[in-house]
This record gives C-alpha cells, structure tokens and sequence, in this order.
C-alpha cells in the first residue's frame, strides 16, 4: 500500500496521511473525520475564500442582476457584486477562483479580473475559449445553455453576453 502525506506548515497538524485516497481532516480533536482527498481539499478552498465571494466556487449558473420572479438576484450574481466593491482586495481570492471553480464560477472570476486589470481579464477569458463544457445562462425568469467558449468569446468580442455586460 502507497501512502502519500499532505503537508503544510500553517495547519494545526502540518502533515496528514493520505491512505487509499482517504485521510482525517478537520479542525481540532472532536471535528475531524476521514474523508476523500477531494473533500479535504474543497474544504481548504473555502476556507481560503472569502465568505462573500464563496458563491462563485461552485455557481451552478451564469447569470446576470435581472431578477424575474426571484425573490432576489442569484447568489452569484450577489457575490460577483461583492467582489466589485471589494476591487483590489478581491484579487488573490480571484486567482484561486479561476483555478478551482466550476465555470460559471471562472467566468465570474474572469469578468471581475477585467475590471481591475483589462489585459489580465482578457487573457483568462481567452483561456475559457477552449472549454467545450457548457454552463447554464440566466437572465432574469429566461435562461439558456451555452459553451463557456461561447460566453467568452462574446465577452472579448462584444464585451457583453446576452444582458451581461464587462463595461
């Protein structure tokens, strides 16, 4: 049997066993448990990002501010508009963002990106171009299916997609 270890030197035990895929993780004595890898290691991601931009790890949608028969804007949409305000701040949460999120969550990450830095927005949205994956597009009580290098596309061309806009 291979063990690997994961390591850190921050953590309040710096290195876990890795068995079969499974380790224990937690946070003091009475909250660990064994999970996947996997599971540990979204766990360290949410814990990195910032409550108010935590929607945009695992947006399930793109969408924009319409609300149609909503209650309110989308999650999303709320924590897209948190990391506007944050500006600067928001930068570091964004690069992790456009690593690990889902790819509606990318998009978002891109978008806000443009908005500190056009060149670097620009580039990760570039990068989307090549993702056949689709996300789900809302506007409001319509919605849609596109290619996140549809969304992308449009975004660098057009610099809006749909009712979404980058300007």
């Amino acid at each position: 049997e291979q063990e690997q270890l994961l390591k850190s030197s921050n953590w309040e035990r710096g290195i876990r066993p890795i068995r079969e895929g499974k380790l224990v993780w937690g946070y003091g004595a009475n909250n660990e448990r064994q999970m996947s890898l996997g599971e540990a290691l979204n766990d360290i991601r949410q814990k990195l990002c910032p409550q108010s931009l935590l929607p945009l790890l695992t947006a399930t949608e793109f969408t924009d501010g319409a609300v149609g028969e909503a209650a309110g804007p989308s999650k999303p949409w709320q924590a897209y508009q948190a990391g506007l305000l944050q500006g600067e701040a928001s930068r570091p949460h964004l690069y992790m963002l456009l690593k690990s999120a889902t790819y509606s969550g990318r998009l978002y990450a891109a978008c806000l990106l443009y908005k500190l830095n056009r060149e670097q927005g620009l580039k990760e949205l570039e990068k989307l171009k090549s993702v056949t994956a689709t996300v789900t597009y809302r506007s409001g009580c319509k919605g849609t299916i596109a290619s996140v290098a549809e969304v992308a596309t449009a975004l660098i061309e057009k610099k809006r997609f749909y009712n979404f806009a980058l300007d």
